[in-house]
């Protein structure tokens, strides 16, 4: 191959008729739209999981306090301990389904984020 074939190689107008970049231009505006979309189902996603954070936080405080009145209130060491160990019960129970939901939460956003990237990347 002498250099005159070489240099056709890199001719800009070949190289231009090689790629059709009205093309590649829909399919990056198409690529960016389903990035936004994804982003935004992760951020609704997150602001959901943070409110209902907050109150399972409010209502862990309310239910606390209630248990630490009760607790208190106990006028035997039996009575004191049953009660703690009642409340230390209700404590985990109530967290491990605080936890679940939470996790739920996140786990709905995070699978319709990745569906959204998954479709982007079968389309492209």
């Amino acid at each position: 191959m002498d250099m005159n074939q070489m240099m056709k190689m890199f001719d800009m107008k070949q190289m231009a008729e090689m790629w059709n970049v009205e093309s590649m231009k829909a399919a990056s505006e198409k690529n960016l739209a389903k990035c936004k979309e994804a982003n935004e189902v992760l951020m609704e996603g997150m602001n959901k999981y943070s409110k209902r954070q907050a109150e399972l936080t409010k209502e862990a405080v309310e239910a606390n306090i209630a248990s630490v009145k009760e607790v208190a209130a106990s006028k035997t060491v039996e009575e004191l301990v049953a009660k703690q160990h009642t409340a230390v019960e209700a404590w985990v129970e109530r967290n491990t389904v605080a936890v679940k939901e939470l996790s739920e939460i996140a786990k709905e956003a995070q699978d319709k984020a990745s569906d959204l990237v998954k479709e982007m990347a079968k389309v492209n």
